[in-house]
């Protein structure tokens, strides 16, 4: 490959894949290990490649898991504040600590019996659950502990932001979820592609004792 020409970044850039993708090619001869794996020979490098390459798509997926719950989390959120807001207008700051901080199972508590009350045209259950809001708005607030909640800060809070970001902060969740899908197709194919190495590589029953050019030079 010529890089003599073009701007110096990008000579630079392509001479580091050419030897970034030559060293990669170079671990599966007999001799080669520029990772100081202490490997014995092109079956142990392979599987070793082949371990790390499970562990990273394991990683991924749960990579991807973690953003999927982190996208519903905050879809589920957004709708209850808006819900609550909508009834409970007197408590809108109250519903976004609520819904910010508590568990969703908490706050689907709290967002249940508000539509009960407000169905059952009952002011006074209303105002019994709008009382418990504040209530946990305050505890929230003040840092009292409570099971599935995060704490609040205020100065920056970064729950708070997250809410209040709505359809940007979705979108960049989406982001998120479609840049890992991307990296766990790609370690999928290369994945594959160690499997099939290795399937080759064990079915064959020649030498496997392989001299490339470089260790035959030396």
């Amino acid at each position: 490959m010529d890089c003599s020409s073009g701007p110096a970044g990008l000579e630079g850039g392509q001479s580091a894949l050419v030897r970034s993708a030559e060293r990669r090619l170079l671990q599966l001869c007999t001799s080669f290990d520029p990772d100081g794996e202490g490997a014995d020979d092109a079956n142990t490098v392979l599987a070793l490649a082949l371990k790390q390459q499970t562990e990273a798509q394991a990683s991924l997926q749960k990579r991807q898991q973690r953003c999927e719950e982190q996208r519903e989390a905050h879809v589920d959120r957004c709708t209850a504040r808006d819900v609550l807001r909508a009834m409970l207008p007197a408590s809108a700051r109250e519903a976004d600590l609520l819904c910010a901080h508590c568990a969703t199972s908490m706050i689907f508590c709290v967002v249940e019996a508000a539509k009960q009350a407000r169905e059952a045209c009952a002011p006074s259950d209303l105002a019994l659950v709008e009382n418990d809001l504040r209530c946990l708005a305050q505890q929230i607030v003040e840092g009292q502990h409570m099971d599935g909640a995060t704490r609040h800060c205020v100065d920056g809070c970064q729950e708070c932001r997250h809410l209040a970001a709505g359809e940007e902060r979705l979108r960049s969740l989406n982001r998120t979820k479609g840049q890992v899908t991307c990296e766990q197709r790609q370690s999928e194919q290369q994945l594959c592609f160690l499997q099939s190495a290795m399937t080759c590589l064990q079915s064959d029953h020649t030498s496997r004792d392989v001299e490339c050019c470089v260790c035959f030079a030396r």
